[in-house]
């Protein structure tokens, strides 16, 4: 199967939305699959790393264990490295990431931002000894993660995505 892995596109914002519904039991299947990816930061007192977060990576089911995941995350590596970011940081699957040279963050010290670590909580550095100076941080997500400040837009294009019965 031929595996083509290109940045998206604001022409293809709809689209990655429909992939991201039908790979999490949403009804509509329109591509393979692709991977999100957002500004995040580690904080220690006054100091403020950023680095990337990556997630959701939606696979179509009836595309997965076909390798298309695998090629999204390393395209993703990449991508980021090109684009000058110092580390990955994300929730995943422990069992899985590993190969593609994520450890767990406490390796690097860092916990998530309360104070908590546990193998699903993953990095990677991008730049050698990048997060070195912020050991013994809290990770922070973008506020695009957050419930409370974006519910009521989440909702309104939600309703973009009814499917009349």
């Amino acid at each position: 199967m031929d595996i083509s892995v290109r940045l998206e596109e604001e022409k293809d914002y709809r689209r990655v939305e429909e992939i991201t519904r039908a790979a999490f039991n949403y009804p509509e299947r329109i591509r393979r699959g692709h991977i999100i990816c957002s500004n995040a930061v580690v904080k220690k007192e006054n100091q403020v790393l950023p680095v990337l977060n990556f997630g959701p990576l939606s696979v179509l089911p009836e595309y997965q264990c076909r390798g298309v995941g695998k090629a999204l995350v390393r395209e993703m590596i990449e991508q980021a490295k090109r684009l000058g970011y110092g580390a990955i940081l994300f929730f995943g699957r422990p069992e899985y990431y590993p190969q593609f040279g994520f450890k767990e963050a406490a390796v690097y010290d860092i916990t998530d931002s309360e104070g908590y670590n546990y193998p699903a909580f993953m990095a990677m550095e991008l730049k050698e000894g990048y997060m070195k100076g912020i050991r013994g941080g809290k990770y922070f997500e973008s506020d695009i993660y957050n419930d409370e400040l974006n519910r009521e837009t989440v909702r309104a294009f939600d309703r973009n995505f009814m499917i009349d019965s």
